[in-house]
């Protein structure tokens, strides 16, 4: 992806024994108890659990949900320069599947339409009781092989396996505005029900050198690896989509009715296995010319194939193809303080699925460019960073003009801003964390709403993408006789975006702020507290369409312990 990946470092067995254990509870009867115990077995074993129970109610009427977490974790040190660690993931999860509260739509004379948001509580359940939990269950195992060859050059080899499931109805609000019944009267929501069972198998090996060497007074900084990998993924989903008059599974936002029978959803609107293979090298080399001037290079190739069995239609598409991304960057620091950066890439991700012709289609292709400035005080106490970019992906999918209920991929986006942190040691024990965005994100062709045929212009906006957002946190850390006490306040700013493609409904700005403090009772007790979201202001998160809107959460308390051993 254009805007880089996501790394979650989990946390691994140490040779020293301890461990935390909290628990927690907070606004709407949230509960939850975490765990950590770290505890080697010898000077060379160790073994750590990490684990979670939440149970929750919510804000929204009729909603609840639980969630378990175990992830233990094995590390065998077989020599001084060998290192083996192996880690599982099991989570459990019980949500319903349901969209919010929706904004009344009014068509005029002119047949134009204006959006009433706003005109029910956020807490307000337009889903069906009946449809109870949608339950997600993942069981992932990861192993690790690092041997060092010497300090400068390092292997390491890697490999997992990762089982989902994803099962459950849900009653969601009916999109085509020709079948749905609230734009009429204001009040009657048309509703589909649904089924979903989805499940997926990912199997990844991966392996990677890296390490360093001098050529006279540059140094080089070598990194080359390659990865396999298979993605299984079978999509199971029926639907009950009644007609336009028929409004006995329509519900009254108003005054809802939820004992209104639930039909069974029979009508097969996914039923395909899709399997994907891929595997790819690549290469990258940091060369340090002088202490102040480095640049940077390399590039990926991949290989990727994906074979359909597409149930529904009986047919069996496949397609291969390969493609190299390069990369390259550079950094520049006149001075300890402050460095100046620049950088460039290419990538592509598969899209799933197959288009009218019955063929699979082609990748996603993104090509960015950034540059950049930080800055660190001497002592280290001020750290900034500001960066410009802008990127463009291709091939993002749209409805196909010519044959309708089919996509393809034929549509471009692209976005760039501005973006800037600082983190900031002050005097007195303050602390300050600001960031800020500034995103200009719009489509770069003409094309369709893949979902409901609306014309998309170029310059139109990309949905729930906020030109401006930011984030402040002030706390101070001070002393009660011998006590360790934290206090501090936040702020969030998420400006004005759109909230339906290719339409002019668009979600409010809205600012919210919260507050926390800590207590250390003694080194190894600690209270914590805050609250979110601290005027209660009503406001949106996000949304797919003007009938699938997102609440915010209003204010909320969460009151935790926690025990160090």
């Amino acid at each position: 992806e254009p805007g880089g990946t996501v790394n979650i470092v989990t946390k691994k067995p140490t040779f020293k024994e301890g461990g935390s254990f909290s628990v927690s509870a907070g606004s709407w009867e949230t509960y939850r108890v975490e765990s950590d115990y770290n505890l080697p077995l010898s000077d060379r074993v160790a073994v750590r659990v990490n684990g979670s129970s939440e149970q929750a109610e919510s804000f929204r009427d009729r909603v609840e949900t639980q969630k378990y977490t175990l992830t233990p974790s094995f590390l065998a040190q077989l020599s001084d320069a060998d290192i083996f660690t192996y880690e599982l993931e099991y989570v459990n999860q019980k949500v319903p599947l349901e969209r919010g509260v929706v904004a009344i739509p009014t068509v005029n004379a002119n047949n134009m339409i204006s959006y009433n948001l706003g005109a029910i509580p956020n807490s307000r359940f337009l889903g069906n009781p009946n449809d109870g939990p949608t339950k997600v269950e993942v069981l992932g195992h990861q192993a690790q092989y690092q041997h060092d060859f010497s300090e400068d050059w390092t292997l390491m080899l890697g490999a997992g396996y990762k089982d989902t499931t994803f099962e459950g109805f849900s009653s969601d609000p009916e999109l085509v505005l020709g079948r749905q019944r609230l734009d009429n009267d204001g009040r009657t929501l048309s509703r589909q029900r649904r089924f979903r069972d989805y499940s997926t198998t990912h199997m990844v090996f991966r392996g990677e050198i890296s390490g360093k060497f001098d050529m006279g007074s540059i140094v080089h900084t070598i990194r080359i690896g390659a990865d396999w990998d298979k993605f299984k993924i079978k999509t199971f989903q029926t639907r009950y989509r009644p007609t336009a008059a028929d409004l006995s599974y329509a519900i009254d936002i108003f005054n809802p009715d939820y004992t209104i029978p639930a039909p069974i959803p029979t009508t097969v609107i996914q039923n395909a296995t899709e399997i994907q293979k891929a595997w790819g090298i690549y290469a990258q080399d940091q060369v340090e010319i002088t202490e102040q001037f480095k640049i940077r290079f390399g590039g990926r190739y991949d290989d990727f194939s994906q074979d359909i069995e597409n149930r529904a239609n009986g047919s069996n598409p496949r397609k291969s193809y390969t493609k190299f991304s390069p990369m390259a960057g550079v950094v520049f620091e006149p001075t300890r303080s402050l460095s100046f950066y620049g950088s460039y890439g290419k990538g592509f991700r598969p899209n799933s699925g197959v288009g009218f012709d019955g063929n699979p289609f082609e990748p996603e292709i993104s090509e960015s460019y950034e540059v950049g400035a930080k800055f660190v005080t001497p002592d280290g106490r001020i750290t900034s960073t500001v960066s410009l970019y802008t990127m463009k992906k291709d091939n993002v999918l749209t409805t196909d003009p010519a044959n309708a209920g089919f996509s393809k991929p034929v549509g471009s986006a692209k976005s760039k801003g501005i973006e800037f942190d600082l983190n900031a040691k002050l005097p007195a024990g303050f602390e300050l964390f600001l960031t800020y965005a500034y995103t200009d994100a719009e489509w770069a062709t003409n094309a369709l709403d893949p979902n409901f045929g609306f014309q998309i212009l170029k310059g139109d906006p990309l949905i729930n993408i906020p030109k401006h957002q930011g984030n402040a946190l002030l706390f101070k850390t001070f002393s009660i006789g011998d006590h360790e006490a934290m206090l501090g306040a936040g702020v969030t700013h998420v400006g004005r975006r759109l909230g339906e493609t290719a339409t002019t409904f668009f979600l409010p700005s809205y600012t919210i702020a919260k507050l926390l403090g800590s207590f250390n009772i003694t080194d190894q007790i600690k209270l914590s507290a805050d609250v979110n979201n601290l005027f209660n202001k009503k406001y949106y998160a996000s949304s797919y369409a003007a009938l699938w809107i997102t609440p915010g959460t209003p204010r909320q308390f969460t009151v935790r312990a926690s025990f160090n051993f």
